[in-house]
């Protein structure tokens, strides 16, 4: 996904068949070219990008955060980000509180490993600056 030539940025997406070392471009694209950025999958299917540099004439750094499904979600994670993104702060929650409000064990689970600070990370720290599911972050 992204890249450049040196001389501008891209924002298309690829895969790769392995089977017959044939490149694929997706349908989908960035929302800009974007270069020198990270990225990671989840188990469930979703692509989080973080960062990156948006033109070869810039020098400055972005802490933009996007996500795209990679394939159909199960119900279940459909429903858990609708809660997190009209709730944002419900994973600072305690377990207690989360269990009384009938959230299943697995998603209460990605909210408990706290960092030194106290919040939560994973899904949660990360869902909570995103303005809205696949949307770019302030």
């Amino acid at each position: 996904m992204g890249g450049t030539d040196g001389r501008r940025g891209f924002s298309d997406f690829w895969k790769i068949n392995l089977r017959e070392l044939v490149w694929i471009r997706l349908c989908i694209e960035l929302p800009h070219p974007l270069y020198f950025h990270s990225a990671a999958v989840t188990s469930a299917g979703k692509l989080w990008i973080f960062g990156g540099v948006k033109s070869v004439d810039e020098i400055s750094r972005s802490k933009s955060v996007f996500s795209v499904w990679l394939k159909v979600p199960q119900l279940q994670e459909m429903a858990w980000e609708g809660l997190l993104y009209y709730n944002p702060g419900l994973p600072r929650l305690k377990d207690e509180t989360l269990r009384s409000l009938g959230i299943p064990e697995q998603f209460i689970r990605r909210c408990t490993n706290k960092t030194k600070t106290g919040n939560p990370h994973c899904y949660c720290a990360i869902y909570r600056h995103m303005p809205g599911a696949g949307n770019e972050a302030a």
